[in-house]
Protein backbone atom coordinates (compact mmCIF):
# COMPACT_ATOMS: atom_id res chain seq x y z
CA UNK A 1 0.00 0.00 0.00
CA UNK A 2 1.15 3.54 -0.66
CA UNK A 3 2.65 5.55 2.10
CA UNK A 4 1.13 9.41 1.68
CA UNK A 5 3.04 12.04 3.60
CA UNK A 6 1.25 15.48 3.79
CA UNK A 7 4.38 17.68 4.08
CA UNK A 8 2.58 21.15 4.18
CA UNK A 9 2.68 24.11 6.07
CA UNK A 10 0.69 27.39 5.74
CA UNK A 11 1.86 30.56 4.88
CA UNK A 12 4.71 28.63 2.96
CA UNK A 13 6.57 30.29 -0.06
CA UNK A 14 9.09 28.26 -2.33
CA UNK A 15 11.89 30.04 -0.30
CA UNK A 16 10.39 28.34 3.28
CA UNK A 17 9.77 25.37 1.15
CA UNK A 18 13.61 25.00 0.10
CA UNK A 19 14.74 25.37 3.29
CA UNK A 20 13.08 22.42 4.93
CA UNK A 21 13.15 20.73 1.74
CA UNK A 22 16.15 18.00 3.21
CA UNK A 23 14.54 17.54 6.66
CA UNK A 24 10.75 17.76 5.12
CA UNK A 25 11.38 15.86 1.97
CA UNK A 26 14.57 14.39 0.97
CA UNK A 27 15.28 12.79 4.10
CA UNK A 28 12.37 10.72 3.82
CA UNK A 29 13.48 9.06 0.86
CA UNK A 30 10.18 9.20 -1.18
CA UNK A 31 9.74 7.41 -4.52
CA UNK A 32 7.65 10.30 -5.54
CA UNK A 33 7.70 14.44 -4.63
CA UNK A 34 3.89 16.39 -5.77
CA UNK A 35 4.84 19.75 -5.20
CA UNK A 36 1.87 22.48 -5.10
CA UNK A 37 3.38 25.70 -4.20
CA UNK A 38 3.34 29.75 -5.51
CA UNK A 39 0.01 30.67 -3.99
CA UNK A 40 2.07 32.29 -1.24
CA UNK A 41 4.62 33.57 -3.51
CA UNK A 42 1.82 35.27 -5.72
CA UNK A 43 -0.96 36.20 -3.21
CA UNK A 44 0.62 36.85 -0.39
CA UNK A 45 1.51 40.50 -0.26
CA UNK A 46 3.76 39.86 3.07
CA UNK A 47 6.17 36.98 1.49
CA UNK A 48 5.54 37.73 -2.46
CA UNK A 49 8.24 37.69 -4.91
CA UNK A 50 8.96 38.54 -8.43
CA UNK A 51 8.20 35.78 -11.08
CA UNK A 52 12.61 35.19 -11.53
CA UNK A 53 12.36 34.41 -7.91
CA UNK A 54 9.50 32.23 -7.74
CA UNK A 55 10.90 30.19 -10.92
CA UNK A 56 14.90 30.35 -9.73
CA UNK A 57 13.16 28.57 -6.55
CA UNK A 58 11.45 26.22 -8.58
CA UNK A 59 13.98 25.21 -10.57
CA UNK A 60 16.28 24.80 -7.59
CA UNK A 61 13.66 22.04 -6.25
CA UNK A 62 12.73 20.28 -8.79
CA UNK A 63 16.66 20.02 -9.33
CA UNK A 64 17.62 19.15 -5.24
CA UNK A 65 14.64 16.45 -6.02
CA UNK A 66 16.34 14.52 -9.31
CA UNK A 67 19.27 14.77 -8.24
CA UNK A 68 18.20 12.12 -5.78
CA UNK A 69 16.89 10.26 -8.60
CA UNK A 70 13.05 10.86 -7.21
CA UNK A 71 10.64 11.59 -9.58
CA UNK A 72 8.94 14.96 -8.71
CA UNK A 73 4.79 15.80 -9.86
CA UNK A 74 3.97 19.67 -10.22
CA UNK A 75 0.77 21.07 -9.47
CA UNK A 76 -0.68 24.47 -11.23
CA UNK A 77 -2.21 26.46 -8.56
CA UNK A 78 -5.68 27.55 -8.05
CA UNK A 79 -7.92 30.42 -9.03
CA UNK A 80 -9.33 33.04 -6.01
CA UNK A 81 -11.13 35.23 -5.01
CA UNK A 82 -10.07 38.62 -5.14
CA UNK A 83 -12.52 40.51 -3.42
CA UNK A 84 -11.71 39.05 -0.09
CA UNK A 85 -8.10 39.05 -0.64
CA UNK A 86 -8.25 43.07 -1.49
CA UNK A 87 -9.12 43.52 2.46
CA UNK A 88 -6.72 40.96 4.50
CA UNK A 89 -3.46 41.90 2.67
CA UNK A 90 -1.17 45.13 2.07
CA UNK A 91 -2.82 48.67 0.71
CA UNK A 92 -2.53 48.78 -3.39
CA UNK A 93 -0.89 45.16 -4.08
CA UNK A 94 -3.63 43.81 -6.18
CA UNK A 95 -3.67 47.35 -7.75
CA UNK A 96 -0.35 46.82 -9.37
CA UNK A 97 -1.61 43.56 -11.04
CA UNK A 98 -4.68 41.42 -10.25
CA UNK A 99 -4.76 38.27 -8.78
CA UNK A 100 -6.02 36.42 -11.63
CA UNK A 101 -3.02 38.14 -13.33
CA UNK A 102 -0.54 36.88 -10.69
CA UNK A 103 -1.93 33.45 -10.76
CA UNK A 104 -1.56 32.92 -14.71
CA UNK A 105 1.71 34.36 -14.16
CA UNK A 106 2.63 31.54 -12.07
CA UNK A 107 1.10 29.03 -13.79
CA UNK A 108 2.96 30.11 -16.74
CA UNK A 109 6.13 29.69 -15.07
CA UNK A 110 5.06 25.84 -13.34
CA UNK A 111 4.09 24.90 -16.98
CA UNK A 112 7.26 26.11 -18.74
CA UNK A 113 8.86 24.62 -16.08
CA UNK A 114 7.47 21.17 -16.52
CA UNK A 115 7.72 21.51 -20.23
CA UNK A 116 11.02 21.69 -20.14
CA UNK A 117 11.70 19.54 -17.43
CA UNK A 118 9.91 17.09 -19.01
CA UNK A 119 7.93 16.26 -16.10
CA UNK A 120 4.45 15.53 -15.70
CA UNK A 121 1.95 18.73 -14.96
CA UNK A 122 -1.35 18.15 -12.74
CA UNK A 123 -3.16 21.20 -14.42
CA UNK A 124 -5.90 21.88 -11.53
CA UNK A 125 -6.88 25.65 -11.79
CA UNK A 126 -9.74 25.43 -14.42
CA UNK A 127 -11.21 22.51 -12.29
CA UNK A 128 -11.99 24.59 -9.77
CA UNK A 129 -13.58 27.55 -11.70
CA UNK A 130 -15.81 29.37 -11.52
CA UNK A 131 -14.99 31.33 -8.78
CA UNK A 132 -18.07 33.19 -7.00
CA UNK A 133 -19.80 34.28 -3.87
CA UNK A 134 -22.30 31.29 -4.15
CA UNK A 135 -22.31 28.37 -2.39
CA UNK A 136 -21.29 25.64 -5.31
CA UNK A 137 -18.12 27.32 -5.52
CA UNK A 138 -15.69 24.82 -4.93
CA UNK A 139 -13.15 27.96 -3.04
CA UNK A 140 -14.37 28.99 0.84
CA UNK A 141 -16.54 31.70 0.45
CA UNK A 142 -19.17 33.27 3.19
CA UNK A 143 -22.07 30.77 1.39
CA UNK A 144 -20.42 27.65 1.80
CA UNK A 145 -18.05 27.96 4.51
CA UNK A 146 -19.30 31.43 6.70
CA UNK A 147 -15.66 32.48 6.09
CA UNK A 148 -14.13 35.29 3.27
CA UNK A 149 -11.12 32.71 2.86
CA UNK A 150 -11.40 32.94 -1.38
CA UNK A 151 -7.90 30.82 -1.58
CA UNK A 152 -8.47 27.63 -0.07
CA UNK A 153 -10.88 24.78 -1.93
CA UNK A 154 -13.62 23.44 -0.17
CA UNK A 155 -13.44 19.48 0.50
CA UNK A 156 -15.31 18.68 -2.91
CA UNK A 157 -12.39 20.81 -4.08
CA UNK A 158 -9.67 19.31 -2.68
CA UNK A 159 -11.54 15.99 -3.86
CA UNK A 160 -11.18 17.17 -7.46
CA UNK A 161 -7.70 17.94 -6.91
CA UNK A 162 -6.40 14.41 -5.43
CA UNK A 163 -8.49 12.57 -7.96
CA UNK A 164 -6.85 15.14 -10.79
CA UNK A 165 -3.29 14.01 -8.97
CA UNK A 166 -4.49 10.45 -9.05
CA UNK A 167 -5.04 10.59 -12.51
CA UNK A 168 -1.56 12.06 -12.73
CA UNK A 169 0.25 9.29 -11.53
CA UNK A 170 -1.85 6.34 -13.09
CA UNK A 171 -1.15 7.93 -16.73
CA UNK A 172 2.62 8.50 -16.55
CA UNK A 173 2.87 5.12 -14.23
CA UNK A 174 4.78 6.95 -11.51
CA UNK A 175 6.48 4.60 -8.63
CA UNK A 176 4.30 5.85 -5.45
CA UNK A 177 5.04 3.52 -2.77
CA UNK A 178 5.87 6.62 -0.72
CA UNK A 179 4.85 9.63 -1.61
CA UNK A 180 5.53 12.82 -0.07
CA UNK A 181 3.34 15.94 -1.06
CA UNK A 182 4.91 19.36 -0.19
CA UNK A 183 3.46 22.75 0.06
CA UNK A 184 1.24 25.42 1.49
CA UNK A 185 -1.74 25.33 3.57
CA UNK A 186 -2.90 23.74 0.04
CA UNK A 187 -1.43 21.05 0.51
CA UNK A 188 -1.94 21.18 4.36
CA UNK A 189 -5.51 21.19 4.15
CA UNK A 190 -6.53 24.12 6.49
CA UNK A 191 -10.02 24.35 7.27
CA UNK A 192 -11.12 20.85 6.82
CA UNK A 193 -11.25 17.19 8.13
CA UNK A 194 -8.02 16.02 9.64
CA UNK A 195 -6.17 19.18 8.49
CA UNK A 196 -1.74 18.32 7.89
CA UNK A 197 -2.34 14.70 7.74
CA UNK A 198 -2.88 11.98 5.03
CA UNK A 199 -4.92 10.11 6.60
CA UNK A 200 -7.55 7.89 4.73
CA UNK A 201 -10.14 9.94 6.45
CA UNK A 202 -8.99 12.97 5.67
CA UNK A 203 -10.54 15.94 3.20
CA UNK A 204 -7.36 17.32 2.76
CA UNK A 205 -5.95 16.43 -1.07
CA UNK A 206 -2.90 14.35 0.40
CA UNK A 207 -5.58 12.11 2.46
CA UNK A 208 -7.83 11.87 -0.15
CA UNK A 209 -5.28 10.95 -2.86
CA UNK A 210 -4.55 8.12 -0.34
CA UNK A 211 -7.91 6.67 -0.53
CA UNK A 212 -7.56 6.57 -3.98
CA UNK A 213 -4.39 4.51 -3.94
CA UNK A 214 -5.56 1.93 -1.32
CA UNK A 215 -8.63 1.28 -3.42
CA UNK A 216 -7.10 1.53 -6.82
CA UNK A 217 -9.33 3.31 -8.47
CA UNK A 218 -9.83 2.85 -12.31
CA UNK A 219 -9.24 5.91 -14.76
Amino acid sequence: MAEVINAGIGGHSSAMIMRRYQRDVLAKKPDLVILLAGTNDSLNSYVAVSPDVFKQNLLKLVDLTQAKGIKILLIEIPPAYEAYLIKRHKTGFFSKKSAKERIEEINNIIFNVAKDKKLPLVKIHDLLLPVTDKADCLIRNRANSKSEDGVHPTPEGYKLIAKAVYHAIKINKLSHKKIVCIGDSLTYGVHVKKQGTADLDAETYPGQLAGLLQKNMPL
